[in-house]
This record gives structure tokens, C-alpha cells and sequence, in this order.
């Protein structure tokens, strides 16, 4: 009898050790995917970079995305500059062409109102003539002069405001 159970504590150990080999084996298996897995992450984040190691590969990134923010700052610094010179720049015209003598045809005089987004610039009037012709010159400030305004003038500031140039 001891002979059988030593038989069976015998097979009993192999079986066990062959299962526990059979759990070990599905582990490595199961372990080798997952690190197969992992490197195609790494290929995946690295870009192929043989030869760097991570550590290298996130510094240098953190130093690429360092120069991006000196570089977008530098972007939004001009940016602003630009808008503030934009904002005294003509962006508004208006254009009055008239005859201001009976006796002329063509309608060769004109009114031009030139204005920033605030509506201050200047209105340049034409007065053409047979024998000569004259240009004034009037500041605008918020659409207003403080010189007296030709009709024409008046006109070609409410088109200039209105962004119409002429009829």
C-alpha cells in the first residue's frame, strides 16, 4: 500500500508540475504579446529613432515644443503690433465725382474720403476747372470736420462710412 501511494503522490507531483509548466508557458505566451505590443507603441512614439533612447527622444520633444511656444509668442507679439497698425490704417473710401461750374461738363471733380475703422482720416476735394484746378485737403475726425464740408465732402464721408465708393 505505501508503494501505491508513493506511485500516486509521485504522479500526483508530475501532473501537478506539468500543469504548473502548461500555466507557466501560457504566461510567457500571453507576456510576449504584450511586449510585442508594447514595442510597436514605442516604434509608434519614438518614429523610428534606432539608436535613442526615450528619456532622449521626450527631451528633445519637450525642447521642440519649448521652441513652438518662443515662436508662437514671437507670432502673437507681431500679430498685435499688426492689428494696432491696422487700426489706423484706410480701410474705408468714398468717392464723390461732381461738377461744380455750369458752364462744365464730365463730372472731372471729385470728393474722396479716405478713413480708418474709427471713421478719422481726410476728405480731398478736386475742383476742376478750364483754366486751373484746386485740391483741399480737410483732417476727419470720427467723421467729422472741424472745417466747413461741400455737400460733395459730406457725401463722400456717409459713403466711406457706409463702404460705398460711388453710385
Amino acid at each position: 500500500m505505501q508503494e501505491f501511494m508513493n506511485k500516486l503522490q509521485t504522479d500526483l507531483l508530475f501532473f501537478i508540475q506539468i500543469g504548473m509548466l502548461v500555466v507557466l508557458f501560457i504566461l510567457v505566451i500571453i507576456n510576449s504579446i504584450r511586449i510585442s505590443r508594447l514595442k510597436k507603441k514605442l516604434k509608434q512614439i519614438t518614429h523610428n529613432q534606432d539608436g535613442k533612447n526615450i528619456e532622449t527622444i521626450i527631451k528633445d520633444y519637450y525642447g521642440d515644443i519649448d521652441k513652438v511656444k518662443e515662436t508662437q509668442a514671437k507670432i502673437l507679439t507681431k500679430q498685435q503690433e499688426i492689428a494696432a497698425i491696422l487700426q489706423r490704417c484706410i480701410t474705408k473710401v468714398g468717392m464723390v465725382r461732381f461738377n461744380p461750374f455750369k458752364d462744365m461738363g464730365g463730372d472731372q471733380s471729385f470728393a474722396i474720403a479716405l478713413l480708418d475703422r474709427e471713421n478719422n482720416g481726410i476728405v480731398i476735394s478736386s475742383l476742376y476747372g478750364r483754366t486751373n484746378s484746386r485740391f483741399y485737403g480737410k483732417p476727419i475726425i470720427k467723421g467729422q470736420s472741424s472745417y466747413t464740408l461741400s455737400e460733395e465732402e459730406k457725401e463722400a464721408i456717409r459713403r466711406a462710412i457706409a463702404g460705398k465708393i460711388d453710385q
